[in-house]
């Protein structure tokens, strides 16, 4: 369904994914995980096509990604899709659901549902950023694609509404590649494969998820990892033995800078 192989992705000479490689099959959940800046935007944007590797090749549904045009089966969150047409919110679920071949019905249940009916007549760019991003995250899964795509789903949204997020994922039929920094959030997701993204370099995969979240960090060299990650020039070391911090007390991974300072 999704294949990344070797692919280096940046703007300009800077470098910011370095090498990086992974898959996702049909029906397959996986989350990656890293702090802000670690380059989990640039990842999403060279899957859309919307930036090109400087090297390596992706292809989704056997595709090369620059061959593919016009594909429905795929769907994202990832709010500059949706900026392109400056129409209301209530006109883009009309045309962008329906050139899915998506649910508008189901969409505008989830409008009423969370609360957003009365962004309809306002426009994307005039919406407050926790609107923004779950209008955006309706039009990806009301699209109810084979293949969903979500960037920080859960960013500037309030518990009550990133609860009904985290049910409609939970129940979700279809593969979704989900990436976050927000680490409290993974208990909803046991069964999903996990990978780790810091410093434009890709760590994993960890499976099933609900085992990783009791291993341990350890700041010094531990006997068998699971995992062996390079953060800021250091490393740290994932395993199930006890040790300086647990993965799971670090509600969000960015917090992880402070603990090597």
């Amino acid at each position: 369904m999704l294949e990344i192989i070797n692919i280096d992705v940046g703007y300009g000479k800077e470098t910011i994914l370095k090498n990086i490689s992974f898959d996702i099959q049909p029906q397959e959940k996986v989350v990656i995980l890293g702090p802000n800046g670690s380059g989990k935007t640039t990842l999403v944007k060279a899957i859309l096509g919307l930036l090109k590797p400087k090297n390596g090749s992706i292809k989704i549904f056997g595709k090369k990604i620059e061959e593919i045009q016009g594909e429905t089966r795929l769907a994202t969150n990832y709010p500059p899709v949706y900026s392109l047409l400056l129409v209301n919110v209530g006109d883009l679920l009309d045309l962008y659901i329906n050139l899915k071949g998506g649910d508008i019905e189901y969409a505008k249940a989830l409008i009423n549902d969370l609360g957003l009916e009365k962004v309809l007549k306002r426009k994307l760019h005039q919406l407050s950023a926790g609107q923004r991003i779950l209008v955006c995250n309706i039009l990806a899964i009301a699209s109810k694609p084979e293949f969903l795509i979500l960037d920080e789903p859960f960013e500037n949204v309030d518990p009550a509404r990133r609860g009904k997020i985290l049910n409609l994922l939970q129940n979700y039929q279809g593969a979704i590649l989900l990436i976050t920094h927000q680490l409290s959030v993974l208990s909803y997701f046991p069964d999903y494969s996990l990978y780790f993204i810091f410093e434009g370099k890709i760590y994993g995969p960890l499976r099933p998820l609900s085992k990783i979240l009791d291993v341990y960090i350890h700041l010094k060299e531990v006997e068998n990892p699971f995992l062996t990650i390079e953060v800021g020039g250091k490393k740290i070391h994932l395993s199930d033995k006890p040790g300086d911090y647990k993965l799971k007390d670090f509600i969000d991974i960015t917090k992880i800078y402070e603990v090597l300072v």
